[in-house]
This record gives structure tokens, C-alpha cells and sequence, in this order.
């Protein structure tokens, strides 16, 4: 299952904190594990990042007998999310707990969103479907932000797009372009135009995160949708 997060400008004035992001983040890919889902993220390494919070978590969830071994699927551009040299020293400092994923060689030439949107159609063809939180409305590479792209390609390949708009950002700017109804509070930063609709039970999933900030309640929402 692929994870589709970054930073959400809108946290503020909804009361909430980078800290409800990440408790949110970990609890879900917690959950997914449990669930027998490998994670797959395609982040960079910046410091006190996602991709290391997720891949610690993965090794304490290996401390846990279970069925299927967590595991945290790490695909790699050079040039997009890493250079070849820190992919490797990253895999290597969390050996076991990180699968690096070389993604197929792009056409040469590319700039970086280009490079960004090859990793992200790989995604996208390789998962099957991908939960979303967050995401930077402005600052990004390419015409739109990455997170709202990740969405965009997942519903177009008719994957489960599990979207979680209740902390604001470029997820709750693809809700809102794909028919979500979000609750009067929650106004997305970003316009976008409209980008289709998803089937019911995904709509249904989405109005009912946008009202469910708490960890719990977003772990509660997802382990139900999940069985359906």
C-alpha cells in the first residue's frame, strides 16, 4: 500500500500540530502492517523525515511474532529522491527493515519533475492503492503538488484512494476536486480544478476522515474500510 504524505500548511488554523500528522501517519502504517500490507514510500532522506520514522517503525514491528514479516518497500529515482550512494548507505543503515526498489531507468534528460512523476507512475502501477495525508500546497516541482499527483495517478489506475482530508493540505485540495463533501471548516488552501469522482464506499471513507483527526478514529476508519 503506498503512503502518500508531506508537510500541510493548514495545520494551524485547524488546531493541530506536525505532530498529529506523524501519530496519524504511524498508526495507519502500523495498521497496515498488521494487515499483511507491505508499505511502500517514495520519500527522500531529509533529516527527521517520514521514510525514517517509517522505517523505525517497521523495526520495531518485526520485535512482534506475526504471519507475513513488515517490511518497508523504498522505490528509488536517482536524481528524484536520492542519488544511487545514499540509497545504499540508507538501505544498509536499516538492512532488514528497508527493500530498496530501483524503478526502471526513465528516458535521459528528464528535470526533477519529470524524474518525480516516472517514480510516482511507478507507484501507482505497482500498489495496490494508497492512503493519503497532508501534502505542501505550494513550493513543489511541477505544475501540481506530488501528493495531489500520487492521487491522481492511483484514481486513474482505479486503485483504492483512501484519503484522509481533516489536516488540510494538498489531500484535502484533491478531495475537494474529486467531489468529497469536506465539512465548512476545512477549506483547502488550494483550488484545483475538478479531477472526476471516486466510488461510493471511497467517498463515503473520505467525508467521514475529514471529520476524524484522531489517530484512533482514523485507524478505526481505515480497518473498517479495509475489510470491505
Amino acid at each position: 500500500m503506498q503512503l502518500s504524505i508531506s508537510e500541510s500548511p493548514d495545520l494551524a488554523p485547524l488546531g493541530l500540530t506536525e505532530a498529529h500528522v506523524r501519530a496519524a501517519l504511524l498508526d495507519i502504517a502500523r495498521l497496515l502492517l498488521r494487515r499483511g500490507y507491505d508499505l511502500v514510500y517514495g520519500g527522500d532522506l531529509r533529516r527527521y523525515g517520514y521514510t525514517e520514522d517509517l522505517a523505525a517503525l517497521v523495526r520495531r514491528q518485526q520485535e512482534f511474532p506475526q504471519d507475513k514479516e513488515a517490511r518497508l518497500i523504498w522505490p528509488v529515482v536517482p536524481g528524484a529522491n536520492a542519488s544511487a550512494d545514499e540509497a545504499q548507505h540508507f538501505v544498509m543503515a536499516w538492512y532488514g527493515e528497508v527493500t530498496l526498489e530501483p524503478v526502471p531507468p526513465p528516458a535521459s534528460g528528464l528535470d526533477k519533475a519529470a524524474l518525480l512523476t516516472h517514480l510516482r507512475q511507478h507507484m501507482a502501477e505497482t500498489t495496490a492503492g494508497l492512503v493519503a495525508i497532508g501534502g505542501q500546497t505550494s513550493g513543489f516541482s511541477g505544475p501540481r503538488p506530488g501528493v495531489v499527483e500520487e492521487i491522481s495517478l492511483q484514481a486513474a489506475a482505479k486503485r483504492a484512494v483512501y484519503l484522509i482530508p481533516s489536516f488540510g493540505g494538498a489531500t484535502a485540495a484533491a478531495a475537494a476536486a474529486l467531489g468529497v463533501n469536506l465539512p465548512e471548516y476545512l477549506t483547502p488552501s488550494l483550488r484545483l480544478d475538478p479531477m472526476g469522482t471516486l466510488p461510493a464506499h471511497l467517498q463515503s471513507f473520505a467525508e467521514q476522515a475529514a471529520q476524524t483527526p484522531e489517530p484512533a478514529g482514523l485507524v478505526a476508519l481505515l480497518a473498517g474500510a479495509l475489510k470491505g
